[in-house]
């Protein structure tokens, strides 16, 4: 009997774990940052805190470390929603192709917009900085990893 009631307090701390709402400081700097988020989810485990919400119509992720500081955020979006530098930059590279979806990743040191393009054909990833530089987008590979 001990077990179970051992066993079921452990599986109730670990739920509890799980389902926790994250420190009230980085809650507290989260919702000051973004009274209008809609859809809020928070997670978290032992590196830090992930939260997804919408906000004015785009779907947006911000990774926080364990201290509650910014680690960093995704936003994604359309062609509509580019900064004007980096749509021209990429429609003067990339003229024949129409943009189909952008993931812009922010950290603490830059901001970079990893954008879809296609002609039709094969999509094609590329990655364009707020200098108006644009290339391809390398995917890490298994190799990289080592």
């Amino acid at each position: 009997m001990k077990k179970i009631i051992t066993l079921a307090t452990a599986l109730f701390v670990c739920i509890a774990i799980l389902n926790a709402e994250p420190e009230s400081k980085v809650q507290t700097t989260f919702n000051a940052m973004f009274p209008n988020a809609g859809n809020v989810k928070w997670h978290q485990d032992k590196s830090g805190y992930l939260v997804s919400f919408t906000q004015s119509g785009s779907a947006v992720k911000i990774v926080y470390d364990s201290k509650g500081k910014f680690v960093q955020s995704l936003r994604y979006y359309s062609e509509k929603d580019l900064p004007t530098n980096i749509l021209l930059a990429v429609k003067n590279k990339y003229k024949d192709q129409a943009i189909y979806g952008v993931t812009e990743r922010t950290t603490a040191d830059e901001v970079s917009y990893h954008i879809i393009v296609s002609n039709g054909s094969m999509p094609e990833s590329i990655v364009a900085y707020t200098n108006g530089s644009v290339k391809k987008d390398t995917p890490v590979t298994d190799e990289d990893a080592e």
